[in-house]
Formats: C-alpha cells, sequence, structure tokens
C-alpha cells in the first residue's frame, strides 16, 4: 500500500509540472519568439514522455491485475495535477510575459499600443470644456452632451 500512495504521489508531481510545461508552450506558440518557444518545447515533450511512462508501466499494469480503484485513483490524481498545475503556469505567465514572449507580441500591435497610450494622455490632459472630447472624426462639445444635448 505504501508504494503504492509513493506512486500517485509521484505521478501528481510529474502531471504538476507535465501540464506547467504543457502551457509555456502554449503560450510561447503564440508568442513571437521561435527559440524561446523552442526551449519550451524541449521541456513540454520531456515531461509528457516521462509521464507518459509512468502511466504505461503503473496503471496500465494494475487494469490488467485487476486493480481498478488504483486506475481511477490515478485518473483523479492525473486529473486534478494536470490541471492546477496548468492553472498555476497560466497565472504566473500572465503577471510576467513582457515583449515578444507575450501572448499575441506583435511588433506591430506594440507600436498601435504605443500610439494609442500617447493619444489618451494627450486627450486626458486637453481641457473638455475648451476643445471638447474627440471621438473618432466627430467633435463633441462635453458641456452640451452633460446637460443632454440641448
Amino acid at each position: 500500500m505504501g508504494e503504492t500512495v509513493l506512486m500517485l504521489i509521484l505521478l501528481a508531481i510529474v502531471a504538476f509540472i507535465q501540464n506547467m510545461f504543457f502551457t509555456l508552450v502554449s503560450r510561447s506558440r503564440n508568442s513571437q519568439d521561435p527559440n524561446y518557444h523552442r526551449y519550451c518545447a524541449w521541456g513540454s515533450n520531456g515531461v509528457w514522455f516521462i509521464c507518459q511512462v509512468m502511466i504505461v508501466k503503473n496503471i496500465w499494469t494494475a487494469i490488467h491485475a485487476g486493480q481498478w480503484w488504483y486506475a481511477l485513483a490515478a485518473g483523479i490524481v492525473y486529473s486534478l495535477a494536470t490541471t492546477e498545475g496548468s492553472v498555476l503556469m497560466m497565472k504566473r505567465l500572465i503577471k510576467t510575459e513582457r515583449g515578444k514572449r507575450r501572448v499575441g507580441a506583435n511588433e506591430n500591435i506594440e507600436k498601435l499600443e504605443r500610439r494609442i497610450n500617447f493619444l489618451e494622455s494627450f486627450v486626458a490632459n486637453v481641457h473638455p470644456q475648451q476643445y471638447g472630447n474627440f471621438v473618432g472624426d466627430k467633435v463633441f462639445d462635453f458641456n452640451k452632451e452633460m446637460k443632454g444635448g440641448e
């Protein structure tokens, strides 16, 4: 029984790490950094291989031996560990991804974001009562809009 619990704990650890890497490689695929994606893929595929060996050796053997409870417990442990590993890595990456490693990174989008930020700060410093609010091609009279469009 002790060996069974140890194997389930080991499976949980490897499955947790496997999905951390899986999330990392999935997000890196959508970045603009091929080398970053390469390193992430090496880690993801390596840990996936180790996890598959563990599943085949331990779970498949348990199924053939009629130990269905062990296979069910391993399935539950695997599902929980992979889910939590993925969620943890996503939370971490959302906080740390910068530049071309960011999901959806695109040089043109970054230039556009810089221009939008500049325009937003410029418009925020314009006195709305004097110049109105600029929206698209139209200029709205701030005071008139605040009075209900009279």
